[in-house]
This record gives C-alpha cells, sequence and structure tokens, in this order.
C-alpha cells in the first residue's frame, strides 16, 4: 500500500470521528481541535449531495485549518444515480478513495477501498454513483 493510500484511509477515520490535527511546521505544531459541524459544508445543485473542505477551498467554501499551498482535502457524498464534476487547478496531482460503495470515476468502474491517483493534466474528474445508496468519496490533492 503506498504512503498516500495510507494518507487517504487516514482522512477518512478523522471524517467518520473526533480528532486534532496537527499542523506540520518546523516549529511546534499547532493543535486544532475541529469538530464536524465546524468543516465548511455546501449542499450540491439539484440535490446531488454535499461537500465537504477538510482542507484547502472550493468555490466559496475555505477550510479551518490553515493552508500555506494548493493542497486540499473534500469528502464529497453523492446521493443514488447523481453525477458530479470537478475540474482541479492545472498542474495539481488528484487522488480519490473509496471508504465504503463502489463507484464510476472518468467513465471507469472502481471498487470500495480503491485508491485512484490521477497525474497533473487529468483535466475534469467526474464522479458518478450508480448504487442503490449514497457513496463517499475522498478527493485530494496538491
Amino acid at each position: 500500500m503506498t504512503q498516500i493510500a495510507n494518507l487517504a484511509r487516514h482522512a477518512w477515520q478523522l471524517i467518520k470521528g473526533d480528532t486534532q490535527i496537527s499542523i506540520t511546521k518546523a516549529e511546534k505544531p499547532e493543535y486544532l481541535a475541529i469538530e464536524g459541524n465546524d468543516v465548511p459544508y455546501k449542499a450540491l445543485a439539484d440535490g446531488k449531495g454535499w461537500i465537504k473542505v477538510i482542507a484547502g477551498a472550493f468555490e466559496d467554501l475555505t477550510s479551518l485549518i490553515p493552508n500555506y499551498s494548493e493542497q486540499f482535502l473534500y469528502h464529497i457524498h453523492l446521493e443514488p444515480g447523481m453525477v458530479f464534476s470537478i475540474d482541479p487547478a492545472d498542474k495539481l496531482e488528484v487522488a480519490i478513495y473509496l471508504p465504503e460503495q463502489p463507484a464510476i470515476i472518468n467513465d471507469e468502474k472502481f471498487n470500495a477501498g480503491d485508491f485512484i491517483e490521477y497525474d497533473r493534466n487529468a483535466g475534469t474528474i467526474e464522479l458518478n454513483n450508480e448504487n442503490q445508496e449514497a457513496c463517499d468519496f475522498i478527493l485530494f490533492g496538491g
């Protein structure tokens, strides 16, 4: 398992429970206790689901975690039968982790537990939930 895959699993653990986040710096770490209701949240258009911005920014949402680069970490929740597209900034590597349900990403089927990596030229990423229940996507990169 790659180091990035481990980070994705830890991110999912963070999303599912209360924990503290340490901001890595040269000096003593700064700890932030971030509860679930403190994470910026936005309903997606047309009842598609919602997005939480754990780190970084998305449209008008900005995480409480200080960001010193273009890194981001999103929890995207899609309702059954819904599709959501996101266009990461150029020159950003992107990875997606599917914690609990299979999904189709850019017309390719992936299983629960899969970790998918895209290079800096990925372009638009289309998330498609063809399941009978909601599907969570952990999308991150930088």
